[in-house]
């Protein structure tokens, strides 16, 4: 519909040119009859009207343009009104009308309007097939902002489907759903009301009313989830959905099992208030059997006002005896330069440790945080950058006892713009900077120097870098280090890339290693770099890395050498080739002389009605598993199909897979399959894989979801 509005904006012609002055805004079109009034504010196209702009083609039996003194130019098209959107949407209707705003640079709608119009839609669904979907309504509007985006999409009556077969009315097809009423906020929110779901016109499942935004998922499921727990019985949940504006919606959180009546409820409401958005919901199973559970979540972001920003949000659970709490908030305002920080979170942090070892965990709480700092202040080729932190912090590793602290920091920093002397740019930087810690139990500083200058002639760069710590921290995310140290590099570009590097440290004299990097290009991307010990006098290591894509095949490869071992440390290669009817995907790795492979082929052959294919996966050179596959596929719709998977053991019966199946419409398939020790009956949507139900009726078992 933006697309028909912006057909409206700007109307092009091929027979009749037609400049209307007064504000200056051309429209052409192209019409066997053609009339302008002697004012140039009534413009009427009569007979194979036809308006054509950049994609967009819009035909009809009568076009009227208006322009009206207080509302601006007013567009109407009326008998068999086809729009045509570069081939990926087409509308047809009764009707047409638009009121447009012109200046001299643009014309853009403020409002549209469709009568009983109809169309259809190319999409891509989640496995990357292409499907058509139709539609049809009684009204539609949209309505616009100042800048011509709209704003609001409304449709009276609108029905959808994915089928178009039988020779039988848009809601006579296999299945549609349909609304009484459909409101569009674009890129926001989608509310329906009145929603029906029907199969070949019969309903067989309504909602009154249903919300879903449409940059996150709502927890909002259309059908409610009915299933067997084995502790707790029969269930069924649903997230009943509620919509009081755009800017207050959720959905009621309801469980209940059967075997002890137990019920957990709870709400999601998501909320919006003078630009402020934000997300709760809150949930309470109180278990009669095993352990409750509670859980809390919230999340708010301030408006992008011109002084303050920010966000929050806080997560709790409480399962049994475990609790989880999780938080984080942040607020900032800008003026004059200055800016003030106001921050609350909690860092959880994960060391790896060996194999015999438990990862550690650190926890870093900040409760809260102030910090004020200023943009440079510039004084010649100096600028000056100070910067206030005030804090509460609490950290905790391990089994370790918990720190906790009030922490004060000042700091200023000091730069120049860079210069150069005798061919050498020289870029200068010192940063002076005092902490003072302070809990019930002890009270410290540290003050840091840190400077820093950075050269570069030519192809050589070269940095000095020089700490000096007084005092140290108690805590461990800002705990700081004397450095004094210089490195270096040189790069080359000739045939390919070469870097050299290395550096050393100025307190002890303690020479870094020596690393050098080729990159070159031929038949494929190759990287060979190494590292030389100057201390030991000892070749570390050697690698060589490389890619190759051609078409649908990609090769990547590892060797790392270990020369004072004189060994090869683990080499893995990954090649994946993908055709029509051919895959192939390899993963090996060579350690410590060892090889092991995993390897998947894959294959799909028709022929005519009949589908052949299968897949083999080997690992370390074995076959672990094979599954081979057979589909017959009949012009009518019947079908079947077969499918034997085998994972190690004795080959039996109870891994071979069957069933037929009917496609109405080629866009719903009814069918049963024979699987293990159960038969299932399922109904699914062609054009979207995760619309299916299964049942199995000698277990009772139902199952949701691709």
């Amino acid at each position: 519909m933006r697309a028909i509005a912006a057909v409206a904006a700007v109307v092009c012609a091929v027979l009749a040119p037609v400049v209307l002055a007064a504000d200056e805004v051309p429209f052409r079109l192209q019409a066997d009859e053609l009339f302008v009034s002697s004012d140039q504010s009534t413009v009427q196209a009569q007979g194979s009207v036809v308006v054509e702009l950049e994609g967009v083609t819009v035909s009809a039996d009568r076009l009227d343009l208006h322009r009206d003194a207080d509302v601006g130019w007013r567009f109407s098209a009326a008998g068999d009104v086809e729009v045509s959107i570069e081939g990926e949407l087409s509308l047809a209707g009764d009707g047409l009308s638009a009121v447009l705003d012109a200046d001299a640079e643009s014309t853009f709608a403020r409002s549209l309007e469709v009568e009983t119009f109809g169309g259809e839609s190319r999409f891509v669904n989640s496995v990357g097939e292409a499907h058509t979907i139709y539609f049809r309504g009684e009204t539609g509007r949209v309505a616009f902002d100042e800048q011509g985006k709209a704003t609001l999409i409304e449709v009276e009556d609108a029905e959808v489907t994915t089928c178009s077969c039988c020779g039988v009315p848009l809601r006579s097809q296999p299945y549609t759903l349909r609304a009484r009423r459909l409101r569009l906020y674009p890129d926001r929110l989608i509310v329906v009301y009145g929603l029906t779901a029907r199969i070949a016109g019969v309903p067989f499942f309504w909602l009154p009313v249903y919300a879903q935004p449409l940059e996150e998922t709502l927890e909002s499921p259309l059908f409610p989830a009915v299933g067997r727990s084995a502790l707790r019985g029969w269930y069924l949940k649903w997230n009943v959905p509620f919509f009081v504006s755009e800017s207050l919606y959720g959905s009621v959180l309801l469980d209940y099992f059967t075997a002890f009546d137990e019920i957990g409820a709870g709400v999601l409401m998501r909320y919006g208030f003078a630009e402020h958005r934000g997300r709760f919901r809150v949930y309470h199973f109180p278990a009669k059997v095993g352990d409750s559970v509670f859980e809390l979540s919230a999340s708010h972001s301030l408006p992008p006002g011109e002084v303050w920003s920010g966000s929050g949000n806080l997560t709790y659970r409480v399962e049994g005896e475990q609790t989880e709490i999780d938080y984080g908030a942040q607020a900032s305002a800008t003026r004059d330069a200055w800016e003030i920080r106001v921050s609350a979170e909690r860092e959880l942090e994960t060391q790896e440790k060996d194999e015999e070892e438990d990862a550690l965990e650190r926890i870093t709480e900040r409760r809260p945080e102030i910090s004020i700092s200023r943009a440079p202040w510039h004084r010649g080729s100096l600028s000056l950058e100070p910067r206030v932190e005030l804090g509460r912090y609490r950290e905790a590793t391990g089994e370790e006892p918990a720190v906790e602290a009030l922490r004060a920091s000042a700091s200023i920093g000091l730069r120049t713009e860079e210069r150069t002397i005798a061919g050498v740019s020289l870029t200068p930087s010192l940063d002076l900077q005092g902490t003072l810690y302070r809990a019930t139990d002890f009270e410290q500083g540290r003050g840091m120097l840190r400077a820093k200058l950075r050269a570069l002639w030519r192809n050589v760069r070269a940095e000095y870098d020089l700490v000096l710590v007084q005092g140290a921290s108690p805590f461990t995310f800002d705990a700081a280090a004397a450095v004094h140290h210089i490195g270096w590099d040189v790069t080359s570009h000739a045939w390919g890339t070469l870097t050299i590097s290395s550096g050393v440290a100025l307190d002890t004299w303690a020479l870094d290693p020596l690393r050098a990097q080729l990159s070159w290009s031929n038949w494929a991307n190759w990287t060979l770099s190494s590292e030389y010990s100057v201390a030991d006098a000892t070749l570390d290591s050697v690698r060589l890395d490389g890619i190759c894509v051609r078409d649908a095949l990609s090769l990547t490869w590892s060797i790392p050498y270990r020369p004072a071992e004189r060994r090869l440390d683990t080499v893995r290669v990954t090649a994946n080739a993908e055709q029509e009817r051919f895959t192939i995907e390899l993963d090996a790795l060579v350690d410590e002389g060892v090889l092991k492979v995993d390897t998947d082929l894959g294959a799909a052959l028709p022929f005519g009605p009949l589908t052949f294919g299968g897949g083999v996966h080997f690992s370390d050179l074995a076959v672990t598993s094979v599954s081979l596959f057979a589909e017959l596929l009949t012009a009518s719709g019947w079908g079947g199909d077969v499918e034997w998977t085998h994972r190690g053991g004795t080959p039996s019966f109870a891994d071979v897979r069957y069933g037929l199946f009917k496609d109405v419409g080629e866009c719903l398939r009814v069918g049963i399959d024979r699987e293990a020790t159960d038969t299932w009956l399922y109904l699914s949507v062609l054009a979207f894989p995760e619309a299916i139900i299964r049942y199995a009726p000698a277990t009772s078992r139902i199952q949701t979801g691709e």
